[in-house]
């Protein structure tokens, strides 16, 4: 698998399944909900959609997807790598993604002084 997309497959808001403007509370709540259904085997858990199709949730892809999303710095980059709008269905398409300090930028995110 190519490194940009792992980067969306393994996406923290991808995993979580939820949009990449939620607040630390429901990301705290979903990942918290996937643990307990993973481990009573609910149907359905174990497996999200991606843009590049079904993949594979486990509980240490859940805890590491919530762990990524309470670190400012790591979330502003799961923010720039979440799908928002039209999925890319290709690396030429993902490369017409805005360079890094203008995404950043366009989130708000600024570096801490």
């Amino acid at each position: 698998m190519s490194e940009t997309k792992r980067r969306i497959v393994e996406n923290p808001f991808v995993v979580l399944e939820l949009p990449a403007t939620a607040d630390r509370a429901a990301i705290e709540r979903r990942a918290q909900t996937l643990l307990s259904e993973l481990e009573l085997g609910f149907a359905g858990a174990e497996v999200y959609v991606t843009s590049f199709g079904a993949a594979v949730r486990d509980a240490s892809l859940v805890r590491a997807a919530a762990a990524t999303l309470r670190d400012p710095e790591a979330r502003a980059l799961a923010v720039l790598w979440a799908p928002f709008g039209d999925v890319p269905e290709s690396d030429a398409e993902i490369a017409r993604v805005p360079p890094f300090p203008e995404a950043l930028a366009a989130v708000g995110w600024r570096p801490s002084e």
